[in-house]
Protein backbone atom coordinates (compact mmCIF):
# COMPACT_ATOMS: atom_id res chain seq x y z
CA UNK A 1 0.00 0.00 0.00
CA UNK A 2 3.03 2.29 0.28
CA UNK A 3 3.29 2.23 -3.53
CA UNK A 4 -0.35 3.31 -3.66
CA UNK A 5 0.52 6.31 -1.46
CA UNK A 6 3.33 7.25 -3.85
CA UNK A 7 0.96 7.10 -6.81
CA UNK A 8 -1.65 9.13 -4.91
CA UNK A 9 1.00 11.76 -4.14
CA UNK A 10 1.89 11.86 -7.82
CA UNK A 11 -1.84 12.16 -8.66
CA UNK A 12 -2.24 15.19 -6.41
CA UNK A 13 0.78 16.85 -7.98
CA UNK A 14 -0.44 16.05 -11.51
CA UNK A 15 -3.87 17.51 -10.70
CA UNK A 16 -2.25 20.73 -9.46
CA UNK A 17 -0.13 20.99 -12.60
CA UNK A 18 -3.26 20.39 -14.74
CA UNK A 19 -4.94 23.28 -12.93
CA UNK A 20 -2.01 25.56 -13.79
CA UNK A 21 -0.36 25.61 -10.36
CA UNK A 22 3.44 25.74 -10.47
CA UNK A 23 4.95 23.08 -8.24
CA UNK A 24 8.47 22.49 -7.05
CA UNK A 25 10.49 19.53 -8.37
CA UNK A 26 10.94 18.36 -4.76
CA UNK A 27 7.36 17.07 -4.80
CA UNK A 28 8.18 14.77 -7.70
CA UNK A 29 11.33 13.59 -5.94
CA UNK A 30 9.25 12.80 -2.86
CA UNK A 31 6.86 10.69 -4.97
CA UNK A 32 9.80 8.81 -6.51
CA UNK A 33 11.29 8.24 -3.05
CA UNK A 34 8.03 6.71 -1.79
CA UNK A 35 7.62 4.55 -4.92
CA UNK A 36 11.24 3.35 -4.82
CA UNK A 37 11.02 2.55 -1.12
CA UNK A 38 7.88 0.50 -1.65
CA UNK A 39 9.48 -1.36 -4.59
CA UNK A 40 12.47 -2.26 -2.43
CA UNK A 41 10.26 -3.49 0.42
CA UNK A 42 8.08 -5.57 -1.91
CA UNK A 43 11.05 -7.07 -3.76
CA UNK A 44 12.84 -8.13 -0.59
CA UNK A 45 9.67 -9.63 0.87
CA UNK A 46 8.84 -11.53 -2.34
CA UNK A 47 12.36 -12.85 -2.76
CA UNK A 48 12.52 -14.05 0.85
CA UNK A 49 9.09 -15.66 0.59
CA UNK A 50 10.02 -17.37 -2.68
CA UNK A 51 13.26 -18.64 -1.20
CA UNK A 52 11.81 -20.00 2.06
CA UNK A 53 8.72 -21.58 0.51
CA UNK A 54 10.53 -23.49 -2.23
CA UNK A 55 12.02 -26.94 -1.68
CA UNK A 56 15.82 -26.95 -1.82
CA UNK A 57 15.95 -28.45 -5.32
CA UNK A 58 13.47 -25.90 -6.72
CA UNK A 59 14.74 -22.62 -5.25
CA UNK A 60 16.20 -21.31 -8.52
CA UNK A 61 13.06 -22.21 -10.48
CA UNK A 62 10.76 -20.50 -7.97
CA UNK A 63 12.99 -17.40 -7.90
CA UNK A 64 12.83 -17.31 -11.70
CA UNK A 65 9.00 -17.40 -11.51
CA UNK A 66 9.13 -14.34 -9.24
CA UNK A 67 11.33 -12.51 -11.76
CA UNK A 68 8.99 -13.66 -14.55
CA UNK A 69 6.04 -12.12 -12.71
CA UNK A 70 7.94 -8.82 -12.46
CA UNK A 71 8.68 -8.87 -16.19
CA UNK A 72 5.03 -9.68 -16.98
CA UNK A 73 4.01 -6.67 -14.91
CA UNK A 74 6.40 -4.51 -16.92
CA UNK A 75 4.95 -5.90 -20.15
CA UNK A 76 1.42 -5.14 -18.92
CA UNK A 77 2.42 -1.55 -18.20
CA UNK A 78 4.01 -1.27 -21.63
CA UNK A 79 0.89 -2.70 -23.32
CA UNK A 80 -1.37 -0.26 -21.47
CA UNK A 81 0.87 2.65 -22.51
CA UNK A 82 0.70 1.51 -26.14
CA UNK A 83 -3.07 1.04 -25.97
CA UNK A 84 -3.83 4.50 -24.56
CA UNK A 85 -1.88 6.37 -27.25
CA UNK A 86 -4.03 8.14 -29.85
CA UNK A 87 -2.86 8.71 -33.42
CA UNK A 88 -2.50 12.46 -32.83
CA UNK A 89 -0.11 11.94 -29.89
CA UNK A 90 -2.66 12.49 -27.13
CA UNK A 91 -3.70 9.77 -24.72
CA UNK A 92 -7.01 8.14 -23.79
CA UNK A 93 -6.12 8.65 -20.12
CA UNK A 94 -5.11 12.32 -19.86
CA UNK A 95 -3.73 13.94 -16.72
CA UNK A 96 -4.31 12.28 -13.41
CA UNK A 97 -6.71 9.66 -14.83
CA UNK A 98 -3.59 7.78 -16.04
CA UNK A 99 -2.38 7.44 -12.45
CA UNK A 100 -5.83 6.60 -11.11
CA UNK A 101 -6.05 3.79 -13.67
CA UNK A 102 -2.88 2.19 -12.30
CA UNK A 103 -4.04 2.83 -8.73
CA UNK A 104 -7.23 0.89 -9.52
CA UNK A 105 -5.17 -1.92 -11.08
CA UNK A 106 -3.06 -2.14 -7.90
CA UNK A 107 -6.23 -2.24 -5.80
CA UNK A 108 -7.61 -5.10 -7.93
CA UNK A 109 -4.32 -6.98 -7.59
CA UNK A 110 -4.43 -6.47 -3.81
CA UNK A 111 -7.96 -7.86 -3.61
CA UNK A 112 -6.91 -10.87 -5.71
CA UNK A 113 -3.94 -11.37 -3.41
CA UNK A 114 -6.25 -11.51 -0.39
CA UNK A 115 -8.04 -14.54 -1.86
CA UNK A 116 -4.76 -16.31 -2.64
CA UNK A 117 -3.33 -15.52 0.80
CA UNK A 118 -6.45 -16.84 2.54
CA UNK A 119 -6.09 -20.26 0.92
CA UNK A 120 -2.29 -20.58 1.01
CA UNK A 121 -0.81 -23.17 3.37
CA UNK A 122 2.70 -22.25 4.42
CA UNK A 123 5.50 -24.78 4.51
CA UNK A 124 9.01 -23.45 5.10
CA UNK A 125 12.07 -25.05 3.56
CA UNK A 126 15.34 -23.85 5.02
CA UNK A 127 18.48 -24.59 3.04
CA UNK A 128 20.66 -26.99 5.00
CA UNK A 129 24.23 -28.06 4.53
CA UNK A 130 25.02 -31.36 2.93
CA UNK A 131 26.66 -33.99 5.10
CA UNK A 132 30.38 -33.45 5.49
CA UNK A 133 30.23 -29.86 4.26
CA UNK A 134 32.30 -27.41 6.26
CA UNK A 135 31.15 -23.86 7.03
CA UNK A 136 33.92 -21.30 6.37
Amino acid sequence: MVADDGVKLDDVIAAQVSDGVRTNIVWQLLAYLVLTSSEIMVSITCLEFSYTQAPNRMKSLIMSFYLLSVSLGNLLTSAVNQWIQNADGSTKLPGDSYYWFFTAMMLLASVGFLFVAATYREKTYIQTQAEGEVTP
